[in-house]
């Protein structure tokens, strides 16, 4: 995963017209957005973070047609891990898929290596304004035991 956090004026300006509207306000509402996204050259940081597995970067050289499916998902784990987190420390958070993800990719990471996925709004939220939790599937509705 890597995150820009976007939380200048100048950075918002840019950001706000990239989302969809429905979430233009809450982007700007919010004290920080964090763009998530992923490095498509990932592997050749893999001998420092995974030197449990010191060939994980020549098989990941091997597997090219398969690096944009394990760079979105692993991005995708490590931000719930980050939104979980940030709510541990009392903070709330407001993930959001709802931009044009290619047009933040161009804007935030210009040299093209990091691909954006998704926006987290984080701050203290205003539990008037917050939606209450929505329903839930019940267990065998969403899952299956075989």
């Amino acid at each position: 995963m890597r995150v820009t956090f976007v939380k200048s004026a100048k950075a918002k300006e840019k950001l706000v017209p990239l989302m969809s509207a429905g979430n233009q306000e809450k982007v700007k509402k919010a004290p920080v957005t964090a763009l998530v996204g992923y490095d498509m050259e990932f592997y050749e940081k893999l001998p420092f973070l995974f030197p449990a597995m010191p060939d994980a970067k020549s098989y990941f050289l091997s597997q090219k047609e398969k690096l944009p499916d394990v760079a979105l998902q692993s991005s995708s784990l490590q931000a719930a891990f980050l939104i979980m987190s940030a709510r541990a420390l009392g903070l709330s958070c407001g993930p959001m898929v709802g931009a044009n993800f290619n047009a933040i990719s161009s804007e935030f990471s210009p040299n093209g290596k990091i691909k954006f996925h998704m926006a987290i709004n984080i701050g203290y939220g205003d539990e008037s304004t917050l939606y209450p939790r929505s329903p839930r599937l019940k267990f065998e509705e969403a899952n299956k035991i075989v």
